[in-house]
């Protein structure tokens, strides 16, 4: 530190809040990148749904297990060190995912990639405690969350748009031998049989058109006794389509749902051999929703491996310009140490001591931590929130698929808006909490956010069961992921609070918790939705919302760690 007396504060924290916030938004960049993939993944490496939901909650089971160890690592070694382990360690396996070719090696990729984001909250949480003032740390949690939800709503976008830009207009369109995913239910959509007719009627006019090109041998054996099997000649006839001028008319391809690009192409008056068998291929994904892998699906492992890149060239920097404690920062002056610090500096100095220090640090208070009330409620909160809001990241790009069968481009931008409502939700949680701490004290300032936050959440679930239309659905998710991150910075506040020197594993705690629920919810939500209906999946999410809302009332921020009558 500059020992130095200033009058003035230098403004280092902003710095460090700053880069913490970068961390967030990389965190969630890459995290929900391979979320977002899911359905292609799934269809390359040739998964069931229960297959693709088990490898989905086995990153928040490691996610979640890892949350204490991670935490405490980082009370000992301090920030510095443990989150640029951190970055770098989640960032390589976001890049070996697009080298994985089997489920085993997927799951041991995802369980190693969860391991390694496990500590970044926890981290973040223990950053702010020592970097922050006790009057804003409500406001720059809500920051550092902001950055989780920036990351969160450019990941749909920036997916979207590489997964078309790195598939041109010059690469082949023509099926591969392992494209045609499901023959049988090719042959059943191809010959309108009774089972396959559950689709609109511009679905069901393509598919009477491209059944009328097929050959006469070709169209008798789907009709009559589809063996389930691709034959050379099925996948003759399938690229011998693609070549077509007139495949599917415009007026009928018009109704089907149709990716940017097609439709830009379905409007050319002349097109050439690759615009020709793009177009027609895409015509095709669209009319035979299922049956065939996507093209854009083949770009899926390069994505990866650039986000994976990406993270490595953001975590090795970080390292140079990020110091454990106000007082190591060369650039610190004593001024803004004493501005951090606040009245009570000798208590905050023993609170903050460096982990680097000659004196042992003590055991974390596992005791005290079990008979803390608070504590419990706010693990149950989270796991009420985490198994409603993991919706919009793992099953709303699959709703908007199967049930409204919504193009790429169009379910990208659906996809990436509750992230950004979730940003304002941010911006406004962080004032909202400390706001009210002011005004009301910390046992009502954490706590009425949390409840009200969380019963609106579930208001809007609720809502969705008298919807039929994707953008109605999506906007109410919206305002759900408003509610939900209104409330965010006060869990985070409300463990800073009570955390003292332990603030990292105290969060770790309650996020293990959370997002053990949040492991949970892609095997409970693919079970409603499989078993019973999409509506009951979101009676469930609305469910579990209310009671988070309820249980949130018994926070306590005033109820310390070290209060043995907490």
């Amino acid at each position: 530190m500059n020992q130095s007396s200033h009058s003035t504060p230098s403004r280092i924290r902003y710095l460090i809040v700053f880069l913490t916030t970068l961390m967030a938004v990389l965190l969630y960049l890459d995290r929900y990148s391979i979320t977002l993939l899911e359905r292609y993944v799934t269809a390359d490496l040739g998964l069931t749904d229960e297959q693709s939901a088990i490898y989905l909650s086995m990153f928040f089971y490691s996610y979640a297990l890892a949350q204490v160890p991670s935490g405490w690592l980082t009370d000992w070694f301090g920030a510095r060190l443990t989150l640029t382990l951190y970055i770098l360690g989640w960032s390589f396996f976001t890049a070996a995912m697009g080298l994985v070719h089997g489920f085993f090696f997927l799951i041991v990729i995802r369980v190693l990639f969860g391991i390694t984001q496990a500590g970044a909250y926890p981290t973040a949480a223990n950053i702010l405690s020592r970097w922050m003032p006790i009057s804003t740390r409500g406001t720059a949690s809500g920051i550092v969350s902001f950055g989780g939800r920036i990351g969160g709503a450019i990941v749909p976008v920036l997916t979207g748009v590489l997964m078309v830009t790195l598939i041109p207009i010059e690469t082949s369109s023509q099926f591969r031998a392992d494209e045609i995913r499901d023959v049988k239910l090719f042959a059943a959509q191809a010959s309108n049989r009774e089972e396959a007719n559950q689709t609109n009627a511009a679905m069901q006019s393509a598919r009477e058109e491209v059944r009328q090109q097929l050959s006469p041998e070709l169209r008798a054996s789907l009709t009559e006794s589809p063996s389930g099997e691709l034959t050379p000649e099925l996948g003759e006839e399938l690229n011998r389509l693609l070549t077509e001028d007139d495949l599917i008319p415009r007026e009928v391809a018009a109704g089907l749902q149709l990716p940017d690009e097609a439709k830009t192409l379905l409007e050319q008056a002349n097109r050439t051999t690759e615009e020709t068998e793009r177009l027609n291929r895409l015509l095709l994904e669209a009319a035979f929703a299922g049956s065939f892998k996507e093209i854009y699906g083949r770009s899926w492992r390069t994505i990866v491996l650039l986000y994976g890149l990406l993270g490595i060239l953001v975590g090795t920097p970080f390292w140079f310009f990020f110091r454990n404690r106000p007082e190591e920062h060369p650039r610190c002056n004593e001024a803004e140490v004493a501005l951090i610090r606040g009245p009570f500096q000798e208590i905050r100095q023993e609170e903050n001591k460096s982990p680097t220090s000659s004196e042992r640090m003590p055991p974390i208070p596992w005791k005290r931590i079990f008979l803390n009330f608070s504590v419990w409620c706010s693990c149950l909160v989270q796991i009420g929130t985490n198994i409603g809001w993991t919706f919009i990241v793992t099953w709303l790009p699959r709703y908007l698929s199967e049930v409204h069968q919504v193009p790429l481009t169009e379910r990208a931008l659906m996809t990436s808006l509750p992230m950004i409502f979730g940003i304002v939700g941010n911006f406004l949680g962080g004032w909202l909490t400390d706001a009210m701490t002011v005004r009301f004290g910390a046992r009502w300032g954490r706590s009425i956010p949390i409840a009200v936050t969380r019963i609106g959440a579930a208001l809007m679930f609720l809502f969705c069961l008298f919807v039929d239309s994707p953008w109605g659905v999506t906007i109410l998710l919206c305002f759900m992921a408003f509610f939900v991150d209104l409330g965010i910075a006060s869990v985070w506040a409300f463990y800073q609070d009570i955390g003292g020197r332990y603030v990292a594993t105290i969060l770790g705690w309650g996020n293990m918790w959370g997002n053990l629920a949040a492991g949970v919810s892609p095997m409970l939500l693919n079970f409603t939705t499989k078993h019973f209906s999409w509506n009951i999946t979101f009676l469930t999410c609305s469910g579990c919302f209310v009671l988070a809302g309820v249980i949130a009332m018994g926070i306590n921020a005033t109820r310390k760690i070290d209060d043995v009558n907490a």
